[in-house]
């Protein structure tokens, strides 16, 4: 008889050691890598590309984006994966911004730089509250969905939801990219729910580092921004992953919101001298023969924002010129901000 493991919902097989859904007896419910990281925190499976997942033709979906990585959504073809759908969009943990943080003017940021008709609603929530999910479930009930799918990124908090709203005990939800294997499904009162194989983000961190130091860098719990100000020709490093110089005669002012035990470190660019071998810079986690150097000049009065793939945002007031350097292909672009 055919089993799916309960942490991922890979088909579960005792054959193969080195392929998914390897168990040492199928009696047990889970594979050996969901067994490896729900026991002892470590990952040995092998990243799958995913660039669109199944979904029911009357199934509504709820499109799960963490508030850190809404940029992702930007340069994803998502049109083509909510086509012919009614899409509510759901941007989850905001638990991690500052609680100054003006919802109403996010949620309105977020409707003004996405156009389609399928979006019908946003939601704001952090899965980890359980009054933002008790919402959420009333607002299920109350619109009358029979089936909905729960589709987005890797690690967007989508089996968090899918557990809270199935009472599911078995899937696992921690904080790793590319968990959810295949589709798993569940009930909600008389409401099937979906937890889709989440969406590849390109060029995330955790397609360069091992999962031990992926978990180090992504942001867990409520960031509180670290503010660095930047002379010209100073150079700042952040966790040994980027390399920030400015270059504008003014001042140059950053604010961070990334895991709260992000390292900086403050220097003078001389001191570098271009030679990313220098005694400074031996330990960066940074590929010394494979790095991107991306040059930012803008005009005045406009707030942008960095995303530094997934290990968080960096917020700046132009006008400025700088430069920052990483991983050569780490998704790090330049946005207007989201919100303040």
């Amino acid at each position: 008889m055919l089993k799916l493991c309960k942490g991922c919902g890979v088909l579960l097989q005792d054959s193969f050691k080195d392929e998914p859904g390897y168990t040492v007896s199928l009696s047990m419910d889970y594979c050996f890598n969901c067994f490896s990281l729900l026991h002892y925190g470590k990952d040995n499976s092998k990243r799958e590309i995913i660039n669109n997942v199944t979904i029911s033709k009357k199934s509504v979906i709820f499109l799960v984006v963490n508030i850190l990585e809404f940029n992702y959504l930007l340069q994803f073809d998502y049109k083509s994966v909510i086509k012919g759908h009614k899409t509510i969009l759901l941007i989850n943990k905001i638990d991690l911004l500052p609680p100054k943080t003006n919802l109403d003017k996010l949620s309105q940021n977020i409707l003004n730089k996405l156009s389609d008709e399928n979006i019908i609603d946003v939601i704001l929530l952090s899965s980890l509250n359980k009054s933002d999910l008790d919402n959420l479930a009333s607002y299920i009930i109350s619109s009358n969905y029979k089936e909905i799918s729960l589709v987005g990124f890797e690690n967007s908090g989508k089996t968090t939801i899918f557990k809270f709203l199935t009472s599911d005990k078995y899937s696992l939800s921690i904080n790793k990219s590319g968990l959810t294997k295949n589709n798993v499904s569940g009930y909600f009162d008389d409401v099937q729910v979906t937890d889709t194989v989440g969406l590849t983000k390109v060029n995330s961190v955790y397609q360069y580092f091992n999962y031990e130091t992926y978990k180090t860098l992504i942001p867990l719990h409520q960031i509180n921004p670290k503010i660095y100000r930047l002379k010209k020709d100073e150079t700042l490093f952040v966790e040994k992953l980027f390399i920030i110089t400015n270059f504008h005669e003014t001042e140059l002012s950053l604010v961070f919101f990334t895991n709260n035990y992000i390292i900086f470190h403050k220097t003078n660019k001389d001191k570098i001298t271009n030679n990313i071998n220098n005694e400074l810079v031996k330990g960066l986690l940074i590929d010394s023969t494979f790095v991107d150097s991306k040059f930012y000049k803008t005009v005045p009065d406009i707030k942008y924002e960095i995303m530094l793939a997934d290990v968080g945002l960096l917020h700046i007031q132009s006008p400025f010129s700088f430069t920052i350097s990483h991983n050569k292909g780490l998704n790090v672009q330049l946005y207007e901000a989201l919100f303040k």
